[in-house]
């Protein structure tokens, strides 16, 4: 090489250098494609497998009988008796503004409309120019800030237990939709045992499945909270005759009595097999809200102390046992029943040291109805709280399809809450909780289901995780709840429009997916069944309640009414069907009845009664005289009676 020149060897090896580093970036990126490409490949072998798995679970369960169901039942394709025609709200999809957000406010009083209204002109103040909003709910659409504290779902399981392997596949979808924990509601779905047996329910969970959902969740990230009665809304034992006396006030089962010594061994024991079933708790909640009837027992009453004093002495009592028997565990209380106390009284007090606060609120805006001094003065007490919203269970206790535009402005304001509030303050936001309740408590009937509320879940959790609602929200929730077609966030009306202006949504593929387009069905079948019943309808005049039993009526209009009728019968009939048995598959048969008997059966039996009379109608060929009756009571004496009357009258009166 000696008779290369040095000037020109130089070069050379710059650029075999310089060869050498393209070739290794090469294969560093080449290697990180294969990477990349493999874990892909197992993430959809994984979603896959998932699915398969649960849905096989699924199928078993119900055909081997476990908390409901041995009679085989399988998941049908759709609810809908004819998936082509089925008649389902699209507003996302319709032109114009025909649609509004108030559309959703049918049984909503006035004061609930006005108050909805001023949430919807507040948003609307606030809103950023150029985002791109989705169709039809642009009065929904929101920037703010991510949220980066914990995002808890609450799963209130009281009275009707999903399937286990539906419950895990909630926990895969949440952690992908950014929750970082769950607050499990047991009450009567936990196995309790020993003398505390028969408060659970004969469909409560085993311990082999708690333990399965608290592996799911540590493997997903999430944080595993159990949530356990132990002041008000205790109906689930207290309601059993063994444990009457622990009753504060006799006649009423809601709440336990703080005032007798036995209480705290009720409680105690609860605690401990709570305890024992969770070895690895960060958290435990104990609720303690709604004490309606607090200090109104005998026992409580002889004391000296005020209704304040016996609700922070039990709270204490039950926070002390619990801290002694794992230290550095965290005590959670609903607020509910503190926001009125003064803050000297807090601070004389064991409260603030030994739990938090978890301040809920499921309205439009926290801010306007909690007000601006809580914030100040839990961060000068206690220096920690959470927030707790809704994605479902918060709009009437007998709803059972979800209002999603009422939980996007509860969940945006409470955005606004967490990043304004406690900056200028002691206070720390823990995090907030996403309540979904099934029930108002113990006795009220089952609200709104779980696969109804899938989109207001998903899109909420998403309003946290980019702080923002728009159409990018909406399309990523549609993403993880595998619609293709996307969902329905405001609702048309019957009265609005007619079945054939309707679009169908069946295009979702989630778990749960055919209970959530059964109940959109049904939303639309009742309110049609309403119409028909309404004064405005064609055959009001022909089937009214008086003429409708006795068979006295037009037959023309009969046949007029026959398709109407008998259309919308055979719909109802093949829904609930088929409702019925999904709700079967991911609950139990148990499940399926109670909603079958307070949301199908009466409207079914509304529809009935109407074809019974135009059949009954149809019948005849000839009809009385009026006037008419079907009481049985009227004869000639009473209608000569009926054309006395006026001159009687005058007999009546003072002589």
């Amino acid at each position: 090489m000696h008779w290369i020149p040095a000037k020109l060897l130089s070069r050379r090896k710059v650029f075999v250098l310089f060869w050498r580093f393209l070739q290794a970036v090469f294969v560093v990126f080449f290697f990180l494609a294969i990477v990349a490409v493999y874990l892909n490949v197992n993430q959809i072998n994984l979603k896959k497998t998932y699915r398969i798995d649960l849905k096989d679970e699924l199928a078993s369960s119900n055909a081997g009988g476990g908390g409901g169901g041995g009679n085989g039942l399988m998941t049908p394709n759709c609810v809908c008796p004819d998936s082509k025609a089925a008649p389902f709200p699209n507003a996302v999809e319709k032109k114009g503004n025909d649609v509004g957000v108030v559309d959703l406010l049918d049984g909503f009083d006035n004061q609930a409309y006005g108050r909805f209204r001023s949430a919807i002109e507040k948003t609307e103040k606030t809103q950023v120019q150029g985002l791109a909003c989705v169709p039809g709910a642009e009065e929904l659409c929101f920037q703010s800030l991510p949220y980066f504290g914990r995002v808890i779902v609450h799963f209130d399981l009281k009275g009707a237990v999903p399937r286990v392997a539906y419950l895990e596949w909630l926990l895969h979808v949440v952690a992908r939709a950014g929750a970082t924990g769950i607050l499990v509601e047991y009450e009567d779905a936990f196995p309790y045992i020993g003398t505390l047996t028969n408060a659970s329910s004969k469909t409560a969970l085993t311990l082999s499945d708690i333990t399965r959902l608290q592996t799911a969740a540590h493997k997903l990230g999430l944080t595993y909270i159990p949530l356990i009665q132990t002041f008000g809304h205790m109906e689930f034992i207290l309601k059993l005759e063994e444990f009457v006396y622990l009753r504060e006030v006799k006649q009423y089962p809601q709440g336990i009595n703080p005032c007798d010594v036995r209480s705290m061994v009720l409680i105690e024991e609860m605690v401990d097999q709570i305890m024992d079933a969770h070895p690895n708790l960060q958290f435990i909640h104990i609720g303690c809200d709604e004490v309606y009837h607090l200090g109104q027992g005998k026992e409580c009453a002889a004391t000296d102390l005020s209704r304040d004093q016996i609700f922070i002495n039990h709270v204490v009592n039950t926070a002390l046992y619990i801290r002694r028997k794992r230290p550095n565990i965290r005590v959670l209380i609903w607020d509910d029943m503190i926001r009125g106390f003064p803050d000297n009284y807090l601070n004389d007090t064991q409260l603030t040291r030994l739990v938090e606060p978890v301040v809920w609120w499921y309205a439009f805006n926290p801010r306007d109805y909690l007000g601006q001094d809580i914030w100040k003065r839990y961060g000068e007490t206690f220096g920690v709280a959470w927030g707790a919203s809704a994605f479902k269970g918060a709009t009437g206790p007998m709803r059972y399809w979800n209002n999603v535009t009422y939980h996007i402005l509860n969940n945006r304001h409470w955005l606004d809450v967490l990043h304004s509030e406690g900056k200028d303050s002691k206070l720390r936001f823990e995090g907030v909780f996403l309540t979904g309740w099934q029930r108002y408590d113990h006795f009220a009937g089952l609200c709104e289901l779980i696969p109804a509320a899938m989109p207001s879940l998903m899109i909420n959790l998403l309003i946290y995780k980019y702080g923002k609602f728009d159409s990018l929200v909406y399309k990523e929730a549609a993403k993880l709840l595998e619609c293709s077609s996307g969902f329905p966030i405001i609702f048309p009306t019957v009265a609005k429009y007619e079945a054939n202006d309707l679009r169908t949504y069946t295009s979702c593929k989630f778990h749960g997916a055919d209970i959530y387009t059964g109940l959109l069905y049904l939303r639309y079948l009742r309110e049609k069944v309403l119409v028909l019943k309404e004064e405005q309808a064609e055959t009001a005049g022909w089937l009214d309640p008086f003429h409708g039993p006795l068979g006295f009526s037009s037959p023309s209009r009969m046949h007029e009414a026959m398709g109407a009728l008998q259309d919308t019968l055979d719909q109802f009939r093949l829904l609930r069907v088929n409702l019925m048995k999904l709700i079967a598959v991911y609950y139990d048969v148990y499940t399926a009845e109670e909603f079958d008997s307070i949301y199908v059966e009466p409207y079914l039996r509304l529809i009935e009664e109407l074809d019974v009379w135009r059949e009954r109608n149809l019948k005849h060929v000839h009809w009385p005289r009026r006037p008419l009756t079907f009481r049985g009571t009227l004869n000639a004496s009473h209608v000569e009676e009926s054309r006395q009357r006026p001159k009687a009258a005058r007999r009546w009166g003072p002589v």
